[in-house]
């Protein structure tokens, strides 16, 4: 009898454990799928101590666990759910999210590989794959990006990355189509329209990168990004393309690191296209006519001024004017400096932004197309990649404002000096945290220093004249 009653107890206590665990198992899916994740976690512990036996509950609670911001817990869920079962693909996906927020992005990668293994066409994990091979520089991003674009040709976020991996890899004529392709599919909601303006540009359409500049210039918060491509668009159709090596280089044909002197001459050639004296009075007077190898032909040609110097005039006091909010103090002092400096990139920059500031966005554009005509020159002279293709400046300054222009941040600086010519190269970071080199032909600073330190423009000491010993008078 007493065995009895002891079975009875036995089968009632199951019994009610497994109602509890039938009602905490209900609640917890309930609560998760409708987002409230706090609650469904207390009820998925709950069932957990008294059932740990199905995959889905321990996935559900890593899904709120992530939901909740605490990683490693939910790691620890999804491997206990991948270990009673071999059936959820899922697991692989969400085990390569937590690892990549965890910043372990080798398992992240072998995650998503097995989950892509088993769904080839998922799309959300193939853009989680691009993202990941793209932290990695992996050319094989675009494989996969124009797989997602061929399953899905109305996904905006694939869109976006196809069309801005194309940009960035100099393929200008397919990121315009694919900038296009949205615009026609995404009527209301297009993203895409900065990279057609700057698609335009790098496809030589002018007119049109003008045209969409101007439309995102007047509906966007921040639109100093469109401004520089609407004057440096400006600026090219007045250039012609054959100065350049070929129509997609925007690289001079003939102005490079190792013909210094043949510059050096050009410009005091009387009637030559780049006679100095002329384009000096066009870059004062009539800069809006300018193209943009013209523009770089003045600036090389003021350091044959006398009173050049490779080192900028300094203003000190422009700081002083930005922290007063004193625009007009600002404009004052720029317009003082580029008087006798008119090429000084620093102060054309802050000139720009107080005209920007005070909203005066006719002269704001005018000094504006100043400064990206001159850094643009300067970028036409070479690729930064070598000696052999050394950007050309007047004055070791601007290596940092080019800098600037392209994005990144300089780590050191080294000098050399090879087959009669001076280099500085900047080792930098660029803004995807990638090193680089950036070589800058400094010919000409050398040679102002030489000439400021010795007597004669050949870098030869002049003799010391001897005193003439005066007899002194017989008293």
């Amino acid at each position: 009898m007493k065995k009895l009653l002891g079975l009875v107890l036995i089968v009632s206590h199951l019994t009610v454990q497994g109602q509890q665990s039938d009602l905490y198992y209900a609640k917890g899916k309930q609560y998760y799928e409708n987002n409230q994740f706090r609650e469904a976690l207390y009820f998925l512990r709950k069932y957990i101590m008294l059932d740990s036996s199905r995959a889905e509950v321990f996935k559900w609670r890593g899904n709120c666990y992530v939901s909740l911001n605490q990683p490693d817990s939910a790691l620890l869920d999804y491997q206990k759910a991948l270990a009673l079962t071999q059936s959820m693909p899922e697991l692989h996906y969400n085990l390569s999210n937590v690892y990549g927020s965890l910043n372990r992005h080798q398992e992240s990668e072998r995650h998503l590989r097995t989950f892509l293994s088993h769904a080839p066409n998922d799309i959300d994990g193939i853009l989680q794959l691009v993202r990941i091979l793209q932290g990695k520089r992996n050319d094989s991003s675009l494989f996969y990006l124009e797989k997602a674009y061929h399953l899905d040709s109305t996904n905006q976020y694939s869109l976006n990355l196809l069309g801005w991996e194309y940009f960035y890899r100099g393929y200008a004529g397919k990121a315009l189509e694919i900038a296009l392709h949205s615009r026609k599919t995404f009527l209301y909601t297009n993203e895409l329209l900065p990279l057609e303006a700057y698609a335009y540009l790098g496809t030589g359409r002018y007119d049109d990168a003008i045209r969409v500049a101007d439309s995102l210039i007047s509906k966007t918060p921040e639109p100093m990004p469109f401004y520089v491509i609407k004057v440096k668009a400006e600026i090219l159709q007045n250039t012609s393309r054959d100065v350049f090596r070929d129509g997609s280089e925007l690289k001079f044909r003939w102005i490079a690191s190792e013909n210094i002197k043949q510059l050096d001459s050009v410009i005091l050639q009387r009637g030559h296209r780049y006679e100095y004296a002329v384009l000096r009075e066009r870059f004062r007077n009539n800069f809006a006519t300018m193209a943009v190898d013209e523009i770089f032909m003045a600036y090389y040609g003021s350091s044959s001024e006398k009173t050049f110097s490779p080192y900028s005039t300094q203003a000190n006091d422009l700081r002083r004017l930005f922290e007063e909010d004193n625009y007009e103090g600002v404009i004052t002092e720029c317009n003082r400096i580029l008087e006798k400096d008119p090429f000084n990139l620093r102060v054309l920059e802050s000139l720009a932004l107080g005209q920007y500031s005070l909203k005066d966005f006719v002269s704001f554009q005018a000094t504006l197309k100043r400064y990206v005509g001159i850094v643009e020159g300067i970028l036409a002279t070479g690729t930064g990649e070598s000696e052999d293709s050394a950007y050309i400046v007047i004055s070791p300054v601007h290596e940092y404002d080019v800098l600037a222009y392209v994005g990144g941040e300089s780590v050191s600086q080294a000098l050399a000096n090879n087959n009669g010519h001076a280099y500085d190269i900047l080792s930098i970071k660029t803004e995807t945290g990638e090193e680089d080199k950036l070589y800058f032909n400094i010919d000409k600073p050398m040679q102002s220093l030489r000439v400021l330190f010795d007597k004669t423009p050949d870098g030869k000491k002049e003799k010391a004249k001897r005193k003439k010993n005066r007899k002194r008078a017989a008293g």
